[in-house]
Parts: C-alpha cells; structure tokens; sequence
C-alpha cells in the first residue's frame, strides 16, 4: 500500500506543479482525470487526499518541500508509514498533532491562514488556522419527511434541530434531485435564523440562491426577488427553486456596482417595477474573499493578498451604496459576508452607518467547531 501511495504522492506533487488557480482546483482535478482514464476510483481518491494534504498546511511550512508537506499530512492523519517521514526530522517526532509538528519547525499555528494580522479580532485565530486541516462536513436540512427511509441507509446526525451533517464522500444526489433536501452550510441556516421581514425580500447578490431559497420557506408570507451581476446563476437559481419548492422568483440582471435608477423584476412573462424606497428588506449576501470558507477550497489559502481584500471592501461598499435608495425609511439591510477578514465585515458596516443607518446588531457566525463555515452577519436599520 505505501508503494501505491508513493505514487501518487508523486502524481500529486506534478498537479500542484502545473496548477495556476485560474481555475477552482476541484475543476482543474476533474479535467485531469477526465484525460487521464486509467485512474481508478481509488487512485483518484488516494491523489486528490494528496493534493489536498498540501494545500491544508496553507503558507506554513515553507521551507519543506510539496512532497514532503503531503508525506508529514498523511502521516499525521495515519494515512502514511513512520519510516516514510524519518528523513524529514532529525530525530522522532514526540506526535502527531497539527500543533506539534509546526512547532517542531518553529512555526505558529496561524502562519497556515495568509494576511492573518488583518483577520478580525473576534475570531481565536490559531484554532481558525488549524480547522484548515481537518476536512469540512456538509450540511443540510429536510424539506420532505419523504427523505428520511433513504436516510436510514446513509450516514448521518443532527447537530442540531433541523440542522443535519454528513461526510463530504456520502452520496446525497438522489435526495437532492428529489427535491428532497436542501445543501446549506450549518452558519448560513444559522444567519437565516436571525433574518426577518414582514414585506418585500430583496436579495441584491443571490448567488446560488441557498439563503432565499431558505427564507421562502421560513417566512412565506414575504414576498422574495432575486438578482445578480450573472444571468445563468439566476437561471439554476430559479431551477433549483423548481425543484425543490415548486416556486420561481422574480428576477433581473443587475450589476450593483454602477448607479441603478430603477429596478425590473421578471418571473416568466411578468414583469415588477421598483422605485426608490419602495423595498422592505434588502439581504445584503455580498461578494467577497471567501476567507471563512476556505476550509472546503484550501488551495486559496495560497492565492491571496491584502490587495484582493481592499478590492473586495470596496466593491461591497458600492454595491449596498447603490442598493439602498431602494430601501424604505425604516427598513432593515442584513449586511452579509463569509468572509473573517475585519476589513469586509466590521470595517464596511462602520461606513454603512455613516450612510444614515443605525447598527442594531452584528456578529460572527464561528461553525468551525463543528464542520463548518465561518460568516459574519449584521442587522442595520434606514433611519
């Protein structure tokens, strides 16, 4: 097996080699296997473990090399023989903690999360950067009790009411399909808990759509429009609706980082118009570094600067600046980011205050202990 295992460590060290994060590297490791047919179902799990071994470490242990840093991963985790690490250390390694071995070369915790010092002060950061090596858990919740017969045969527990976790490996395509389950993080359910609306719900960034598609079924007496910058985000947006409640929302197409004069709302052959101050509620879900989420894509962990979380900060001002004319006076703007950079997050809401708002509340949503994301949430109300 260490043999077999050696291999393709060697594989995975030529991967991270080439890779250019142009791309996601999961798209990048698909592509690659898609031209490379020989590779069965274990060789591809044994050389993406690899690849990922070396990515959790982030930017510490600069000084070993791509495959030793995966050696010392898989070691640590029993994946790897002792005799394979012997010549990375001048004597026996005393365990095989995260800890420990970054202290063995001299290195701090926090030195795996890159622009650390920027990171908000509300986040512990060791225990941040060590979530980074162990793998996230996905999360989802039950929209059909119909779902829970196929569920008995799968892997699963509840964390916590309504709130369900399972490995990154079980098969959960059916149950979606069906319509059955929803995907969503354990701190975004979480900061969907804190939103509430008694009119119109206008999410500005939607996304993937999890957060409307959640409060379409918390608050049904709301009424929910949706828009993003891309047009074929919108159009799986409304397909998973579809799918999983039986409902499309009003959409458009709206870059929100240029002046808006008037919204258009389209679901089918219907259009809705808005004018300024004529919305309830703006959910706020801006784009940004991702640096909370990390722990399901760790190759970012090495493609980041301060530059990137300025560009950020800027781009979300100007998008809540451009939105909230809409906004009544005395409605609320839930300001979102799964972001832990302070810069994104405590930063910005300070500038949106000054824009006539008042901070009702705000905090982050830490989920790492548990598996998952780390977002941050604040409530401000048009004065």
């Amino acid at each position: 097996m260490t043999d077999y295992l050696l291999k393709h460590i060697q594989t995975a060290h030529n991967l991270i080699a080439n890779y250019s994060h142009k791309t996601p590297f999961a798209n990048y490791l698909s592509g690659y296997f898609a031209e490379n047919k020989k590779y069965g179902s274990k060789d591809r799990r044994n050389i993406r473990e690899a690849c990922y071994a070396y990515f959790r470490w982030g930017l510490s242990l600069e000084k070993i090399d791509i495959e030793n840093k995966i050696k010392l991963f898989l070691w640590a985790t029993g994946r790897l023989e002792e005799k394979e690490i012997h010549a990375i250390f001048n004597h026996k390694p005393s365990n095989k903690s995260a800890k420990d071995i970054l202290n063995y070369f001299g290195e701090l915790p926090q030195n795996i999360f890159p622009c650390n010092s920027q990171v908000s002060k509300e986040i512990q950061i060791e225990d941040f950067s060590i979530s980074h090596l162990q793998k996230p858990k996905v999360f989802f919740r039950i929209l059909k009790t119909s779902a829970f017969p196929i569920l008995k045969d799968i892997e699963y527990s509840e964390v916590e009411k309504g709130v369900y976790a399972t490995t990154p490996e079980t098969q959960l395509q059916t149950l979606i399909a069906k319509g059955m389950i929803q995907i969503q993080d354990f701190a975004s359910q979480e900061i969907c808990k804190l939103i509430e609306s008694k009119g119109i719900i206008w999410d500005i960034c939607a996304g993937a759509g999890g957060k409307s598609i959640h409060l379409a079924t918390t608050l049904p007496h709301c009424k929910i429009i949706v828009s993003d910058i891309r047009k074929s985000i919108l159009e799986n947006l409304n397909e998973r609706s579809s799918n999983l409640l039986q409902i499309q929302f009003f959409s458009s197409v709206l870059d929100l980082s240029k002046n808006v004069q008037k919204l258009e709302f389209k679901k089918n052959k219907e259009t809705q118009t808005f004018q300024y101050e004529e919305i309830d509620t703006i959910l706020a879900d801006v784009p940004c570094t991702g640096s909370g989420t990390w722990r399901r894509t760790p190759e970012n962990l090495r493609n980041m600067d301060s530059r990137k979380i300025s560009s950020y900060a800027e781009l979300q001002i100007n998008i809540v600046k451009n939105a909230i004319p809409f906004l009544k006076k005395g409605g609320k703007l839930f300001y979102i980011t799964c972001s832990v950079y302070a810069e994104e997050n405590e930063e910005n809401v300070k500038i949106i205050e000054k824009m006539g708002f008042e901070l009702l509340r705000s905090q982050y949503i830490n989920k790492q202990k548990e598996g998952g994301d780390v977002l941050y949430f604040a409530e401000l109300l048009k004065k």
